[in-house]
């Protein structure tokens, strides 16, 4: 398919095996020169496997070059693709390109642009989230005039109102997104509501996987038994301290030591996350000899700025904060007067007299360490763990707990029956290793059914000896509970879109707050 479509959309599953088919799909387009790009953490292991199998397979010559994510999106990276000129790009975890403002993607959008006839392979098994219409770009560097969605102007807006969850389609969106459906033979006139969303994914769906250059997983890669267990209020005691933090969060907008003001959504979701484990960051401005007002002032005009003029003249060599300053540190040095004729120039110039100073570190401060004894208590029973966390505060307290913590630089360690904890930045996607552990415990949850679907499958995998998988989950916060409902819906969603199983929908639930799985 890949020869014949010169390209490939590759909605896999977790654990279904996209690693062989990134290393082999140059040999076989002819040999071509090839890139694979991916998430940092998982060149190590990916290098393992390619040495595993390389005595099996025709290997490509020459040997793809593999670009971790991390390198494409600094400022060395902006003219890579220029300079390895590769007549295929292929995209292991390609959902990490799909936010089209991304420094990294808009340097592939560039390449594209520039070299029109390179052959795009994106693979990936958590393609579909909140916002399919996000996947534009990628679906027509892969598809070209095959593919299955709008990748631009009205028709992409219409299609991402009458098919994203966030979507709010009118009439006239349906009047002209119907026609696709009836093409599915999917009548969505007599529904409206979500149901009507609902069957206009179902149409999507069917639409994608019948697509020319569409490979797509439908079953799960492993059909052992997942059981998630639920941890609420009446197992793990919230104490009162850290309940009024929690309140503070929600109703005065402040973090919880007044320091500061919540600016956004986001930053609230993290400190109720952070706060639901007992603790929060505050900037330790005692290490840096006081709060200085000047630099957060200046910081803050500065980086409204820079996101301005990113989203408005972003280009090669001048597509992220660092190339950007430095383009403004020659204009000044050229002509110092733009400090008061333009804006942009005006607020670097005042972040200047502030940028020299200490950036004021961060720590973590504990309201309480129910949490972390909380995991002690249920860690007594010896059964061979491996707890999930994804923060620096909640790394260091397992550590200083006595376990042993496999974070930033760290690879699978081997089995000898311990419980382990490892990062789910580092460890949580694309990597493989962790299935002599048939048991896992959340310490802190993803955010969203796309990480959910890559953390279960760690464990939840081919390879996996163990009759069942166990995963214990938190949710004696109001949050937490949101959290995993959210996931869920979500899960559902992805399921509409890619036709792909979602472990978050197969599991069985235990626990007290079972209604999640049905909603």
């Amino acid at each position: 398919m890949i020869q014949r479509y010169k390209g490939l959309f590759g909605p896999i599953g977790v654990g279904h095996g996209k690693s062989l088919i990134a290393w082999l799909a140059p040999v076989v387009l002819g040999n071509k020169t090839a890139v694979i790009m991916m998430p940092p953490p998982m060149v190590e292991s990916f290098r393992k496997e390619i040495d595993r199998f390389k005595h099996y397979f025709v290997m490509p010559t020459p040997e793809p070059e593999i670009v971790p994510y991390s390198i494409l999106s600094s400022a060395a990276g902006t003219d890579l693709l220029t300079r390895l000129q590769p007549q295929v790009i292929i995209a292991d975890e390609g959902h990490a390109l799909m936010h089209a403002d991304s420094a990294r993607t808009k340097r592939l959008m560039r390449y594209f642009e520039q070299n029109p006839n390179t052959i795009y392979i994106t693979l990936s098994g958590t393609f579909f989230a909140k916002k399919p219409s996000e996947l534009a770009h990628l679906v027509q560097f892969s598809l070209g005039e095959n593919a299955f969605m709008p990748v631009r102007g009205r028709a992409l807006e219409i299609w991402a109102n009458c098919v994203d969850l966030d979507g709010r389609p009118n009439d006239s969106d349906w009047a002209a997104f119907a026609p696709l459906c009836d093409a599915e033979k999917i009548n969505i006139r007599p529904w409206h509501g979500e149901q009507r969303q609902v069957l206009a994914r179902n149409a999507v769906y069917s639409r994608m996987r019948t697509t020319p250059g569409v490979v797509t997983t439908i079953e799960m890669s492993f059909d052992a038994p997942l059981h998630i267990i639920k941890h609420d209020q009446n197992e793990i005691s919230v104490p009162l301290e850290v309940e009024e933090a929690l309140e503070k969060v929600l109703t005065e907008e402040e973090t919880p030591d007044g320091e500061d003001i919540i600016v956004d959504d986001a930053q609230k979701a993290r400190i109720q996350n952070y706060l639901s484990a007992g603790f929060f960051y505050r900037w330790a401005w005692e290490k840096v000899g006081g709060k200085d007002a000047e630099w957060i002032l200046a910081r803050k005009v500065w980086h409204k700025a820079l996101r301005k003029e990113l989203e408005k003249h972003s280009k090669e060599g001048y597509d992220s904060p660092l190339l950007v300053s430095n383009t403004l540190d020659r204009q000044l040095l050229v002509d110092p007067s733009l400090s008061r004729k333009k804006s942009l120039h005006a607020a670097y110039s005042e972040w200047l007299k502030q940028k020299h100073k200490p950036v004021p570190p961060t720590e973590a401060v504990w309201v309480s360490e129910f949490f972390v004894d909380w995991i002690k208590s249920f860690i007594s029973d010896g059964i061979p763990t491996v707890i999930w966390y994804s923060s620096r505060a909640m790394g260091e307290a397992l550590a200083k707990a006595g376990f042993p913590v496999y974070g930033v630089g760290t690879e699978v360690p081997e089995y000898h029956g311990q419980t382990v904890c490892a990062s789910i930045q580092v460890h949580g996607e694309g990597k493989n290793g962790w299935q002599p552990w048939w048991r896992a415990l959340l310490a802190e949850p993803p955010v969203n059914s796309k990480k959910y679907e890559q953390l279960l499958g760690r464990q939840h995998r081919p390879g996996q000896l163990h009759p069942f998988v166990e995963v214990h989950i938190p949710t004696h916060t109001t949050k937490l509970r949101r959290g995993l409902d959210g996931a869920i819906r979500g899960a559902y969603h992805t399921k509409e879109l890619s036709g792909v199983d979602q472990r978050l929908l197969l599991a069985v639930y235990q626990g007290q707050d079972q209604e999640a799985k049905s909603t």
